[in-house]
């Protein structure tokens, strides 16, 4: 029922945006959807600033746990490298 509600959302500004993206891909994880978690995430990554949101990492992080679940160690590797290029987060 989440996923209903925040897809009607509009976020404002890329970090509301990476929040959306990164909460949009934990709800639909958490509902076994991991097709689409997967979007989502990488929809953070693309739009999270480099520095001061933890969005982006985190959805490294949850794409390499994916990853990881799924045996695609070269993919999972990739994410964790992807999630250094973020500094500073909060």
């Amino acid at each position: 029922e989440t996923r209903k509600y925040m897809l009607l959302y509009k976020p404002k500004n890329n970090i509301e945006k990476a929040e959306y993206f990164y909460r949009l891909g934990k709800a639909f994880e958490e509902s076994g959807n991991f097709q689409e978690a997967r979007k989502y995430y990488k929809n953070c990554i693309l739009t999270c600033p480099r520095s001061k949101v933890y969005f982006g990492p985190f959805a490294c992080l949850n794409l390499a746990e994916l990853d990881i679940e799924s045996k695609n160690r070269p993919s999972a590797e990739h994410y964790l490298k992807a999630g250094e290029k973020f500094s500073d987060f909060e």
